[in-house]
C-alpha cells in the first residue's frame, strides 16, 4: 500500500528544479560568469549574480546588480598615489533596497565596485 507519491501531488513538481536553474541562467547569470552569488551582509539579499573577484582582496567588481539603489546625492572622491599625475577619481555608494546597507560603490564607467558583501555558491 502506497501512503504518498510525489508525482500524484499537485504542489510538487520533479522538473522545478531544472526550470528554475534554466530562468536564473537566461535572465540573471551570463556566459563564463563567476559561481558566486553576493548578497547584502545586512539582510541576505542578494544583489549581484555576475561578478568578478579580484585577486588579492575579498572585493569583486560587476556590471550588473539586482535589489541595489545608487545614492547620486553623495560622491566619494580618490586621489591615487603614483609617480604620474592622476585625476581625482569619484564614486558613488550603492545600497540594498530592502536594508539599505551600503555593499558597494558606482564609478565614472559605470562599474559596481561591490566589498560589503557576502559571497554564497551559485
Amino acid at each position: 500500500r502506497v501512503l504518498f507519491r510525489s508525482d500524484s501531488d499537485p504542489l510538487c513538481d520533479p522538473d522545478a528544479d531544472e526550470a528554475d536553474e534554466s530562468w536564473v541562467l537566461k535572465k540573471l547569470r551570463h556566459e563564463n560568469s563567476s559561481s558566486v552569488v553576493l548578497n547584502c551582509p545586512g539582510c541576505f539579499t542578494p544583489v549581484c549574480f555576475d561578478c568578478e573577484g579580484h585577486e588579492k582582496y575579498a572585493q569583486y567588481r560587476a556590471s550588473e546588480v539586482v535589489n541595489c539603489v545608487t545614492d547620486s546625492s553623495q560622491v566619494y572622491s580618490f586621489i591615487p598615489q603614483g609617480p604620474l599625475p592622476t585625476t581625482q577619481e569619484t564614486y558613488h555608494p550603492v545600497k540594498c533596497t530592502v536594508c539599505n546597507t551600503e555593499v558597494a560603490v558606482i564609478d565614472q564607467q559605470n562599474t559596481y565596485h561591490l566589498f560589503n558583501v557576502l559571497p554564497s555558491d551559485g
